[in-house]
């Protein structure tokens, strides 16, 4: 049984590679995403055995730190499960995956609780907040998310309360498959590109309404099943236009 308080595990930018190449048994090239969080220090406790154990702690890295509050446990019939709390003020996503891609810096306070087994695929609950969320050139403000992913798919709501976008999407989103399932409801209480910096045009324009979509694809090619759009408003600086409803449906 392990009980042990940490002040100060270390990893160096010389030794993850070297924990790697030994966890590995080969020589096989370091992750470019484990190289660009450059170290590890972990500041905190460890408590428990191998099939159930706790952790409590701070882990620094190059990209930012996260604190976490976290148990795993193997039961008897061989389910890996684990739960707890992550948050972090800053983690740098960009520094992490490359600068090509449009993330950024991300703050986060999630509850979480797993599993895995050899008779289903893993699968992650998380509860929680997102207050900010750098994406290309904008930061994203209030986001709520409650749901399950599970093999490629998700279940559940996520919200979005930002001074230049409020929206709810609820609903399932399935990509397993080669063609994508979709099963949602959105809610769309305000919307303005511009101020996104989505575009350069629209200034001044906003947009709210509803939309339910139930299809299967992944372009017009293949694309079934319907989409109807409710309530549909667009602000603009000299006029306002209103769309009662509009129903799509696709065939193929």
């Amino acid at each position: 049984r392990v009980n042990a308080s940490i002040t100060r595990l270390q990893l160096t930018p010389e030794g993850i590679p070297a924990l790697w190449h030994y966890l590995k048994g080969t020589a096989e090239e370091l992750p470019e995403w484990l190289q660009n969080l450059h170290h590890l220090h972990f500041n905190g406790h460890i408590g428990g055995t191998l099939n159930d154990l706790s952790t409590q702690g701070e882990l620094a890295t190059g990209i930012g730190s996260i604190v976490a509050n976290a148990h795993v446990g193997t039961p008897a019939d061989s389910t890996l499960t684990c739960q707890g709390h992550i948050t972090s003020d800053s983690l740098d996503m960009k520094k992490l995956l490359g600068h090509e891609q449009p993330l950024g810096k991300v703050a986060f306070n999630l509850d979480f609780q797993g599993d895995q087994s050899p008779q289903k695929p893993a699968s992650l609950h998380l509860k929680g907040a997102i207050p900010t969320l750098q994406y290309s050139d904008y930061t994203y403000q209030n986001i709520q998310l409650n749901g399950r992913f599970r093999k490629n798919t998700f279940d559940g709501v996520v919200g979005l309360e930002d001074p230049n976008v409020g929206l709810q999407v609820d609903g399932h989103f399935g990509i397993s498959r080669r063609i994508p399932t979709f099963d949602l409801t959105a809610r769309l209480a305000h919307f303005r590109p511009h101020d996104l910096k989505l575009t350069d045009k629209r200034e001044g324009h906003e947009y709210a309404g509803i939309l339910n979509a139930h299809f299967t694809g992944n372009n017009p090619d293949n694309i079934t099943g319907n989409i109807h759009i409710d309530s549909l408003w667009a602000y603009l600086p000299r006029d306002t236009f209103f769309m009662p409803q509009l129903a799509i449906r696709a065939e193929t």
